[in-house]
């Protein structure tokens, strides 16, 4: 079963490089073994205690492409695997770079029947706090709406006909409260929806047509 997928740009290659360290010290507690960046590509099949396996395939060739999986036993349902599988593309001095990323479980028999927990790996969350990506990638911060020019400019990305990510909208209750911590949201999405924000102030209505106020924003909590 697919529980969770992302891809991360990077513009800089250094931001990649930062990245992989990340990864690797992820890595590296899995396994519970110290793996280097540089090491962790020298022995493409390892094997550890508790049936834990680390998959490595490098490819040849522009751009460089690359993929690690990790994947162990569900330490509470008998039966079920974890994998953890993650891609490089990188294309420098002239390109970019994206990481990938994967989550999804095999099920080795067919009495298993506790679904599983839907979960991010944890690895995403330290890429999010460390790393800069692609401008282009959303979910890097939170978007507030404040005025009707701020609306005015998520209405255009709403109707972007170029725009492949979601949009999470997020607006307050009448004590200013919200359902949902839009921090915790952002680093939840990052790489797959841009949180959006109306504070419970927030004039959010367009007044530049014809003297008449239209709200932008159609629903609220």
């Amino acid at each position: 079963m697919n529980i969770y997928s992302v891809a991360l740009s990077f513009s800089k290659e250094a931001e990649l490089r930062k990245a992989e360290a990340v990864i690797s010290d992820w890595l590296s507690q899995k396994v519970r073994q110290r793996l280097s960046p540089a090491e962790l590509w020298e022995i493409p099949l390892r094997e550890y205690k508790g049936d834990v396996v680390l998959e490595l395939w490098n490819a040849a060739g522009a751009p460089k492409m690359r993929a690690a999986r990790l994947s162990h036993p569900d330490s509470r349902v008998a039966g079920r695997r974890w994998l953890t599988e993650i891609g490089w593309s990188e294309n420098w001095p002239n390109g970019s770079a994206t990481l990938s990323f994967s989550v999804r479980t095999e099920e080795t028999s067919a009495l298993v029947e506790a679904p599983p927990q839907v979960t991010r790996p944890k690895l995403v969350e330290d890429l999010v706090k460390k790393c800069e990506f692609a401008s282009y990638v959303p979910g890097q911060d939170i978007k507030r709406l404040t005025d009707g020019d701020t609306a005015e400019a998520v209405r255009h990305i709403v109707t972007e006909d170029s725009r492949s990510y979601a949009l999470v909208l997020v607006s307050a209750m009448s004590d200013g409260a919200y359902l949902a911590d839009p921090q915790r949201l952002r680093s939840l999405l990052a790489g797959i929806a841009e949180v959006v924000v109306i504070p419970s102030d927030a004039d959010v209505r367009d007044r530049r047509h014809l003297g008449q106020s239209v709200p932008l924003v159609g629903w609220r909590s």
